[in-house]
């Protein structure tokens, strides 16, 4: 059977790299270490030719994205033990690591230049304190408060961020810095490419916008913008051999955030949409034992190629403008991450329902496993298979998963707890889910799936706008009673829900709407729309967009849509899990709902968890990730062990 703590055996890949010859490949392997309470990230070297793989670099060794510089050498920033961060050279097969450049301290991405040296992004503060004489020993106490004037102020994951900038910068072979992008602009990912350099940035004047992309052709020192800002909501983009920039998006003067995504092409001075169907770019299906990400969005010989989540599965695609799309990866599987091979073959990162994830090299349809990390840390024996039920409702199939409890004994009734995804537009597939499968060890059946307003059937399916809780509601009850029908040992006395983000959301929904549940855990969640607005990093947008207006022109449908409206209904014991640095959910959110049902007798507590972010569960710190879940199932055993009498 798996337990808590097994996570920490697991293995997760990222960071793909091909040589440009095609002959190897070069990848991260990261893993959770408990004596640290962090992460270890190795990065490993796998022949193509021969299948095998082997460490490259320790842990400490490097503290960024690793590029092939040609086809036997890799560059790597590394922290300097005397200061800064050091531009390496490394040759794969013999070993030798040499110097090319003295970076500054903290950075942590570059990439080399065509004409040498590198480009490197720095984080910098915008703002200069300039203090009275009498006063001048402020500055020494700066890191001890905050001026915010932009939004939004702070961003899940990354803190405070008004005020600062990441900025772009280009030292040369002679050592000579920069500066490249303008002090209002915030990069998000650069480009480098033969002639030149792309990035995407967003301008922040008090209000953050969308990003446009960015190109600066070598020997010019003013960049050329070919997409413009605030216009589109970029899933993804990549560079075409022509200099022109391929990108898949949502249109923001036509379409919603849960929308699909449509493909355009930018040169010089035009943005053409291409003929080409939506589809729902990345891998959005759920997994909490992915600790990193590899490029997923290509672009070669007139074709595009990317990762694209459907109803079971996340694949690997290829389309041709005006002639469709076609399926390059099997089904079955969770692809995070794929490169393209030289001989029109690919190379995926992928896991699958008795897999972590591993390498795979796919062509012709077909895909041959080149790593076995699965294979030494986790035994597909103990691994439960996950049942499939469907039912129809409003002309969708909707699809849910059950685990049966370890051991099973149809003789039995067991509790069950029907998990709510976040999201919303995320999936839940049969991959491996460490957490389902220690629940199921436990003795509980586990049902999870993908009411409306989730991912892989469209954007039909995907929109909730203006009515959460209410289509969702009805499928997560309407899977319910199926689970019900389809598996009599579950009791339906003793039946638990939990969920995070959308799925916390939806928690306190429905113990708000029905008493059916004798237990409830609501995780990074959020009771208010109204209050949202204001304390989410992304809530006066999500709002805004997904609930159909703002605090002064829709409150009512705000309000409506808040689960702490309705907690005078609630008679379910409810825990709420919240980190206090959640930024996306702010814990105010927990604490709020937490007074309302402590105020009206309802029994609740709130496990609040310092130092974490709204991806606790995910990649959050292993000790708090272990207490988390235990606290999970500490809940649900105390109100679910015993046939309520």
């Amino acid at each position: 059977m798996i337990g808590i703590r097994d996570f920490l055996n697991y293995t997760s890949l990222s960071g793909l790299s091909v040589s440009p010859d095609g002959r190897q490949a070069v990848f991260s392997v990261t893993r959770p270490v408990l004596e640290s309470n962090g992460y270890s990230r190795e990065l490993h070297l796998c022949s193509l030719e021969s299948g095998k793989s082997r460490r490259l670099l320790a842990d400490g060794d490097f503290c960024g994205e690793c590029v092939w510089l040609d086809s036997g050498t890799i560059g790597y920033p590394a922290v300097n033990p005397e200061g800064g961060t050091d531009w390496r050279e490394h040759c794969v097969e013999s070993g030798e690591i040499r110097t090319l450049c003295r970076l500054p301290e903290g950075v942590r991405s570059a990439w080399p230049l065509a004409q040498g040296g590198c480009a490197y992004l720095k984080s910098e503060c915008l703002r200069e304190s300039d203090y009275p004489a009498d006063l001048s020993f402020l500055k020494d106490w700066e890191d001890g408060f905050e001026i915010l004037d932009e939004i939004p102020a702070y961003f899940n994951g990354e803190g405070f961020v008004s005020g600062r900038r990441s900025v772009l910068y280009a030292v040369d072979s002679a050592g000579c810095t920069v500066r490249i992008t303008a002090r209002q602009s915030n990069v998000d990912r650069v480009l480098p490419r033969p002639e030149g350099l792309y990035w995407a940035a967003r301008t922040y004047r008090g209000v953050n916008t969308e990003p446009g992309i960015y190109y600066l052709p070598n020997g010019k020192s003013e960049p050329v913008l070919l997409v413009p800002e605030g216009r589109y909501r970029i899933h993804a983009w990549t560079v075409e051999a022509e200099g022109c920039v391929l990108f898949a998006a949502h249109d923001k003067q036509v379409h919603i955030m849960s929308d699909d995504a449509l493909f355009y092409r930018a040169c010089e001075g035009s943005v053409e949409r291409l003929d080409l169907p939506e589809a729902s770019v990345g891998d959005s299906t759920c997994h909490d034992t992915v600790y990193g990400e590899s490029s997923g969005f290509e672009a070669r010989d007139g074709a595009v190629y990317y990762i694209a989540t459907r109803e079971h599965d996340s694949v690997v695609m290829r389309a041709v403008p005006g002639k469709g799309a076609a399926q390059m990866t099997p089904g079955g599987r969770s692809v995070t991450g794929f490169r393209l091979l030289p001989d029109g073959g690919l190379l995926a990162v992928a896991m699958g329902p008795d897999t972590l994830e591993e390498l795979w090299r796919c062509e012709n349809g077909g895909a041959v496993r080149l790593t076995r990390f699965s294979d030494e840390r986790l035994r597909k024996e103990d691994v439960l298979p996950a049942e499939k039920f469907t039912f129809r409702n409003h002309g969708f199939n909707v699809n849910y998963l059950v685990l049966k409890p370890a051991d099973f004994d149809s003789s039995r009734r067991y509790p069950a707890i029907f998990y709510i995804h976040g999201g919303a537009k995320v999936c839940y597939t049969d991959v491996f889910f460490h957490e389902m499968q220690v629940l199921a060890s436990r003795g509980y059946f586990v049902i999870y799936g993908n009411p409306r307003g989730s991912d892989g059937q469209g954007s039909e399916f995907a929109r909730l706008l203006g009515h959460y809780g209410e289509p969702d509601y009805e499928d997560i009850m309407m899977a319910t009673d199926e689970a019900l029908r389809l598996y009599p040992n579950i009791d339906p006395g003793r039946l638990g829900v939990t969920g995070g983000s959308y799925g916390g959301i939806m928690v306190n929904w429905v113990i708000t709407h029905t008493d059916r549940f004798r237990a409830a855990v609501a995780q990074r969640s959020i009771c208010s729309m109204v209050s949202t607005f204001g304390t989410a990093d992304n809530g006066y947008n999500f709002v805004r967009e997904q609930m159909g207006g703002d605090l002064w022109n829709a409150f009512d449908d705000l309000w409506r849509q808040s689960p702490l409206k309705y907690a005078n209904r609630c008679r379910t014991p409810l825990l709420l899990i919240h980190s206090d640095e959640d930024y996306r959910c702010h814990y105010t959110e927990a604490m709020q709902m937490f007074t309302a049902l402590k105020y009206l007798g309802v029994e609740t507590q709130v496990c609040l968890i310092h130092g974490e972010n709204h991806s606790l569960s995910r990649c959050g710190r292993p000790v708090q990730r272990i207490r988390r879940l235990y606290e999970i199932i500490r809940w649900f055993d105390a109100h679910l062990s015993e046939a309520k009498e």
